[in-house]
């Protein structure tokens, strides 16, 4: 049996890095095979197959699904269970399970996700309140699951696709067709009123109801960088907390009779730990703790002697069979090593508690590291010391306090419930008062480069082989092709550039060695999303670049939008502005050198109308290649570039996304670019690139390649010929980034 499961979770975790989903014919293959080793007892190989073919044929059910709306016209009317919702001061956000699409019960999509937001557009609508279980219907524009793609940026393609969320939308009109339970509906009612006027409301919700999208995306990282932003979702160790405290409630209950205690104590655990998933509408990472809890006390009750590795294997099991997609979740891996790791750490024969604990912790923080880092590309630097002190202060005094505070509000007793909310809002100030004094002090966290640690695992991995079949050679080849790996410079590109997957935005990154020339910022949105914290400052932190300047073509807000970001998080990075008459300092002129490239700040006349003709356009040479940079230059200004250059360029940004208002013929049979790299959103609202532009673009045989469709495009360039690459095509090509993917590139 054990052979079996570890076969099928090789199997599944092997989904990460497939290219594609197997064909229907090769999974029949599979599961053939799959019977024949299993009457032979070959049964890691059995599970192998019987989990490829499962996992394929869920995948296939979803990528189905999602290709079926990109064909559908983007207007659905759709009924369904909302499973999760939250509210901010723009808009409602919804999580709903699809019961019918547009009238009919469509096997496709039934019981997968959409997931939607109802803009306030100023003040909220109506006073409508929505709760997880009730049923409506929505009109809205829905786009198929897709998201920016960019190395360093966290990948939330395969975010929706491990929540089986099939599209994305926005809701034009909603009706409340029934109410489903009303239990936790009334406790959210009853207990949100006194944290309301709390300055720590944010994480007191995110620690009670599991919504932390009402946390300051500050504050967050606070906590994230520290090491410790565990300790705000409602996990494993919150449901373990409260097993713990129902546990002893239980023993004390059974006044000290063994047979009682036995089977009263774990019911208790199990009834706290239930109570706190309910309260918090079972968020994954809940439900994959209490599958852990229920399986651990199912197999005491029993009387079945299993070991914990035992334990493990068939908890992971159970979980990946009923929700397999649910491999490509982050925090799945992260609970799943993290049990593994305490159940290796359990094994060490230490009698001190105390030396115990400071053994989990660091051992926790080590064993942990490398997927920390391949996930998140960070390490925190205090990590050890800050859940050493803040885990027991949360499981002995905040999360107890909380817990007794709801039970004080939900049963009428007001005024403690105040004294118990203020207290917790106390509780939690006075961890972000510390958090805040360290950051100022000393760096909370270091940034590492993936493939730097891609090479320390190597090693550490054929040296432990080494060393277990006592060939101290191997270890010793293993040290030195890893040494050799980091300090020998590999064939390097002379300088790069990066278009980065902003959606209907622009971000250009200018490499050269280890520094870095930003041309735009991308968009920044009223709700408080930004490009440039969510994709360009990730990627920046990746790539180990320093920022040496930042230009921002015009002050539009998809170009100017993450720039006050930039310039706080690189404030000694120069700046130049276009001829924007809304900047206060115009200084895009003249021509530099940078390192080996020679940059050529092109400004347009000001008289030119409208003011996405005074784009300021940047042209980076290194004497070989050419590549012009053009903003939301239009048809004036183009008139105007051929009346005083004739310069042909190899690659050029397309100018204003691909709209028809740009990219004149005259103007490219000017310029004559062999690439030329559009920036626009997925299934944008303007219809960008329009077909007229790419007409254009053909007819002067010019490759068009677009961000929407490909994610971050990079070029590399040498004295010789030029390399480029796509994040869906040639960075990360598996089969969950490539869903939509077509054989053209614009």
């Amino acid at each position: 049996m054990k052979l079996f499961i570890w076969g099928w979770l090789v199997a599944l975790s092997s989904s990460l890095i497939w290219p594609k989903v197997p064909p229907y014919w090769i999974t029949f293959i599979l599961l053939t095979i799959a019977i024949i080793v299993l009457y032979f007892r070959h049964y890691f190989i059995a599970g192998i197959c019987l989990a490829i073919c499962y996992f394929s044929w869920q995948a296939a059910a979803y990528q189905n699904a999602v290709q079926q709306l990109a064909k559908s016209p983007y207007n659905h009317t759709i009924d369904g269970r909302i499973s999760a919702v939250s509210n901010d001061p723009y808009r409602r956000k919804i999580i709903l399970q699809i019961t019918h699409l547009n009238g009919a019960d469509n096997h496709l999509v039934r019981a997968k996700f959409v997931r939607l937001n109802q803009y306030w557009n100023g003040s909220k609508p109506d006073d409508l309140s929505l709760f997880p279980g009730d049923f409506i219907q929505v009109r809205a524009k829905l786009k198929p699951a897709h998201s920016s793609l960019n190395e360093g940026g966290f990948n939330y393609q395969r975010y929706l696709v491990s929540h089986q969320i099939i599209a994305q939308g926005t809701i034009r009109h909603l009706t409340l067709m029934s109410r489903g339970s009303s239990l936790r509906a009334h406790i959210v009612n009853q207990l949100e009123p006194y944290w309301q006027d709390l300055s720590q409301r944010g994480i007191i919700e995110a620690l009670v109801f599991g919504h932390r999208s009402n946390i300051p995306s500050i504050e967050r990282d606070l906590w994230m960088h520290s090491g410790i932003g565990h300790l705000l979702a409602i996990s494993g160790l919150h449901l373990g907390i409260l097993s713990f405290w129902g546990y002893l409630i239980g023993a004390m209950l059974a006044c000290g009779r063994s047979r009682i205690k036995r089977y009263l104590a774990p019911t208790c655990a199990l009834i706290f730990a239930f109570s706190y998933g309910v309260l918090a509408n079972w968020p994954a990472s809940a439900q994959r703790a209490m599958m852990m809890l229920l399986i651990w006390w199912g197999l005491r009750a029993l009387h079945l002697n299993f070991t914990r590795l035992e334990v493990w294997l068939i908890a992971a099991f159970i979980l990946t069979a009923l929700w397999p997609l649910s491999i490509l979740n982050t925090g799945l891996w992260l609970s799943f090593f993290a049990m593994l790791s305490l159940i290796m750490l359990l094994w060490f024969p230490v009698k001190s508690r105390v030396v115990r604990m400071i053994l989990l912790q660091v051992g926790l923080l080590i064993l942990l590291m490398p997927l920390q880092i391949l996930l998140f590309g960070y390490l925190p630097l205090w990590s050890v010391f800050l859940n050493l002190l803040f885990i027991p202060y949360f499981s002995f005094v905040v999360v107890p306090c909380l817990f007794i505070s709801c039970l004080s509000g939900l049963l009428g007793y007001s005024d403690l419930a105040h004294l118990g909310f203020n207290v917790v809002n106390y509780f939690i100030a006075y961890v972000e008062r510390i958090l805040i004094t360290l950051s100022h002090h000393l760096p909370l966290f270091i940034q590492v480069p993936h493939h730097i640690w891609f090479i320390v695992l190597f090693i550490g991995l054929v040296f432990m082989a080494g060393w277990m079949v006592r060939k101290p050679w191997l270890s010793a080849v293993a040290f030195m092709s890893g040494l050799l790996a980091i300090v020998l410079p590999w064939a390097k590109a002379i300088w790069r550039i990066d278009f980065l997957d902003v959606g209907q935005g622009l971000a250009v990154v200018v490499e050269q060695g280890q520094d870095a020339i930003i041309y735009d910022t991308a968009n920044r949105y009223p709700t408080g999303f930004s490009y440039a914290q969510a994709v360009i400052i990730p990627f920046l932190n990746e790539r180990n670049l320093s920022v040496d300047e930042i230009v921002v073509s015009h002050a539009d807000q998809d170009h100017f939008g993450g720039y006050p970001i930039l310039h706080r998080y690189y404030p000694h990075a120069d700046s130049v502005f276009g001829a924007d008459p809304r900047f206060k300092q115009h200084n895009c002129r003249g021509v530099k050198q940078w390192h080996k490239l020679t940059l050529q700040y092109i400004q347009p006349p000001a008289t030119l109308k409208p003011v996405n003709n005074l784009s300021c356009m940047v042209l980076v040479s290194d004497g070989i290649h050419r590549v012009l940079l053009t903003g939301d230059i239009e048809q004036k200004a183009e008139e105007w570039w051929v009346q005083k250059f004739h310069n042909k360029v190899d690659v050029i940004s397309v100018p204003h996304h691909g709209s028809n208002s740009s990219s004149s013929l005259k103007w490219l049979k000017d310029v004559h670019p062999h690439w030329a790299i559009i920036s626009s959103g997925f299934h944008n609202s303007y219809h960008f690139p329009r077909t007229q532009v790419v007409s254009r673009y053909q007819k002067e045989h010019t490759v068009l390649l677009n961000t929407a469709k490909l994610g971050q495009i990079s070029m590399s360039f040498t004295r010789t010929h030029e390399k480029i690459l796509s994040y869906r095509n040639n960075i990360a090509p598996f089969w969950y980034n490539r869903l939509l993917i077509t054989n053209n590139g614009w």
